[in-house]
């Protein structure tokens, strides 16, 4: 995965940077370094990424983050 690709997935998804890193549960400094090519994406970033996309693409990924938000206040 390149900065452009993870770009367009995050267009596509219509979320800011710090949402992004929120959901990915990493840092959002070092997110906007992924996008900008300071840093390079590691494979489980990219891994997530995709995941995150094919559930959009499910309209399945608001119910995976209210999984997420459910599952962490137990």
């Amino acid at each position: 995965m390149d900065t452009h690709s993870l770009k367009a997935i995050r267009a596509e998804l219509d979320m800011t940077q710090e949402a992004m890193a929120d959901l990915l549960q990493c840092d959002p400094v070092g997110y906007r370094r992924y996008e900008s090519g300071g840093r390079s994406i590691p494979s489980y970033i990219a891994r997530s990424v995709h995941a995150v996309l094919f559930l959009h693409r499910k309209n399945a990924l608001s119910k995976f983050q209210k999984f997420l938000e459910d599952d962490l206040t137990v």
